[in-house]
């Protein structure tokens, strides 16, 4: 913040309206495209999500019924 002279909530605003999502849903969706990639190399789904960052098997299951499609 203090380096760019702007306010996390400015920042967060800023970003909502360059990418449509806040930065939290785009944190989760990057991790879930993350553990959808290392499925398709054969991982196991449990180890997948957390390579991907979540901390455990039920947030990604959490994060996934969130994301339509998944």
């Amino acid at each position: 913040q203090d380096r760019f002279f702007i306010s996390k909530s400015h920042l967060c605003r800023e970003f909502r309206k360059a990418t449509g999502l806040t930065v939290h849903e785009y944190i989760r969706r990057k991790r879930l495209m993350r553990v959808q990639e290392l499925r398709s190399g054969g991982m196991r789904i449990g180890d997948a999500a957390l390579e991907a960052g979540f901390h455990d098997y039920s947030a990604f299951y959490r994060a996934s019924r969130k994301e339509p499609g998944m």
